[in-house]
């Protein structure tokens, strides 16, 4: 059976760390889309960012 499972919280809350540390052990994670858009962005020098 799979199972999922959402994090949610403000920010510094920890979500990342969690996150991290479940991947450390094993489980299968998926990156929150606002961290990812934000990567990309200031990789590429987008202007989808909130600074």
């Amino acid at each position: 059976m799979d199972r999922f499972v959402v994090l949610s919280g403000c920010s510094g809350g920890g979500k990342s760390t969690l996150l991290a540390e479940l991947r450390r052990r094993g489980h299968a994670c998926v990156e929150e889309p606002g961290r990812r858009i934000i990567q990309e962005e200031a990789r590429n020098g987008g202007q989808a960012v909130p600074w």
